[in-house]
């Protein structure tokens, strides 16, 4: 019988990220299905080209933030707040989320920095080393984040 070993659990929790094959894959395949329309316009060759040269420019641009994320790290507060200076927050700044979704096998999280700039981040399980990292992060978010974000709109909607 298999029994869990539960270690405590110390704050901030830190986490190297790397990049998703998972993520890597879907890019490839949702390019691939974007140019593929385009290569019936054989008889247009100019329209077919440039519509190709957008799709592999995108995609370029899209590997290469993927491939970003190699040696991210990323703090998780106990007060629900995050940072991560690579991903264009702050190391002494915290951020809370503005919008938070969790599906399960994605966790998808939007903020805006202190520019103001808007900024958005996909996290998969391969994103993280092992599957406890994975497991501790996404109860980080249920427990932690996701109920302070609700907890100040709220507060936000009832001053209004």
């Amino acid at each position: 019988m298999y029994t869990p070993v539960y270690t405590p659990v110390h704050f901030p929790l830190r986490y190297v990220l790397r990049p998703s094959r998972r993520v890597l894959r879907t890019l490839w395949g949702a390019h691939a299905a974007a140019a593929l329309p385009w290569l019936f316009l054989w008889r247009q060759p100019w329209w077919m080209l440039a519509a190709l040269l957008l799709i592999a420019a995108s995609l370029r641009t899209s590997l290469r933030a993927e491939r970003a994320r190699a040696g991210v790290e990323m703090l998780c507060h106990e007060t629900g707040e995050w940072s991560a200076p690579a991903l264009g927050v702050a190391h002494e700044t915290r951020v809370l989320p503005e919008h938070l979704a969790d599906f399960g096998a994605v966790l998808w999280m939007r903020w805006r920095s202190d520019t103001g700039h808007a900024h958005a981040a996909l996290f998969c399980p391969d994103h993280f080393a092992d599957a406890e990292a994975w497991r501790r992060f996404r109860l980080w978010y249920l427990h932690k984040s996701a109920p302070r974000a609700i907890r100040e709109r709220l507060e936000e909607a009832e001053a209004q």
